[in-house]
């Protein structure tokens, strides 16, 4: 009973339980140090309109670690529903998985 209560409330999760979401995974290349930031898709994400009114969106982060002072900077580029297109980093790798 009160599992449809709680979905009449907040929704349905997805099987994931990270809907909204995605983890961002990544190695500084100079120390090694990884980094499991969770991305928040409805607040992360920068929105960005094209000249003919075109929705696509991106996301920049800059993370820097405790072990040195390595700047790991992280660019990608998502569709109009939120899909990647595109990433890029500078002075780290991308990792799967935590």
């Amino acid at each position: 009973m009160f599992k449809k209560i709680a979905k009449k409330l907040f929704g349905e999760s997805s099987d994931s339980g990270l809907s909204g979401g995605f983890f961002l995974n990544v190695r500084c290349s100079v120390c090694g140090e990884e980094f499991h930031l969770f991305i928040n898709t409805s607040t992360d994400l920068l929105q960005n309109f094209d000249a003919q009114g075109g929705l696509s969106y991106s996301l920049k982060k800059e993370i820097v670690g405790v072990h040195c002072r390595n700047l790991i900077q992280v660019r990608m580029e998502f569709d109009g529903a939120k899909k990647l297109l595109e990433k890029e980093i500078e002075n780290g790798e991308f990792i799967e998985g935590p």
